[in-house]
């Protein structure tokens, strides 16, 4: 490799100071558009950001809202099949009547109940 000597000098004349001159001014330029860009860049990135964070909260508020409704859901389907396996029962007569005598102590005519200390109803004809 060739070593080089730096003996060069810029001249130093109008028409080289006006080319530095405008060379300078318009890195300047170069570098206030780049910021100016730059800045507009991270002011998008940041809404944009923010917008996709309220979204991800709002999604799971609502994820959790409708697990909480499936949960109701559950428990009131549960508790409409109890339901109509009761209406049905009820409009079975012999487990109507067992009902009426074991909850009202209703007896037929002639007939005597004695409640014993478990709780327990016989019925005596």
């Amino acid at each position: 490799m060739q070593k080089r000597h730096h003996r060069i000098a810029a001249l130093n004349t109008i028409y080289a100071r006006r080319i530095a001159e405008n060379r300078r001014y318009r890195y300047r330029v170069h570098v206030r558009r780049a910021k100016i860009m730059y800045s507009i860049i991270l002011v998008v990135a940041l809404i944009l950001g923010f917008q996709l964070w309220q979204s991800k909260q709002t999604l799971a508020k609502v994820n959790q809202n409708i697990d909480q409704q499936r949960t109701v859901l559950k428990q009131k389907q549960a508790t409409g099949k109890k339901l109509t396996k009761q209406i049905s029962l009820l409009h079975n007569q012999d487990y109507l009547e067992q009902l009426i005598r074991s909850k009202y102590n209703y007896s037929k005519t002639g007939e005597t109940i004695y409640n014993f200390a478990d709780g327990r109803l016989q019925e005596i004809t």
